[in-house]
């Protein structure tokens, strides 16, 4: 399969995917933001941040406040 992608993006994508960021185990749950910057990152199971990749520092998302509670209409 040919490579799409200059070899510099490929290194840094499989940089990305498998380096540590932070301490303790980490997962990313979304693509790499259109313009290059952020991804949301999994901290633990309650703590999500968003992680700007170009230089390391991260945001907390509260991941509950992105969302309206559900009503029981909502449930049927």
């Amino acid at each position: 399969i040919p490579n799409l992608l200059p070899a510099a993006d490929v290194q840094k994508i499989a940089q990305l995917q498998s380096a540590p960021i932070g301490s303790g185990d980490l997962a990313i749950e979304t693509p790499v933001s259109p313009d290059d910057h952020t991804a949301l990152v999994r901290r633990s199971p309650a703590e999500r941040v968003l992680l700007n990749v170009r230089d390391g520092s991260t945001r907390p998302v509260q991941v509950s406040q992105m969302f309206s509670p559900l009503s029981k209409s909502d449930l049927v």
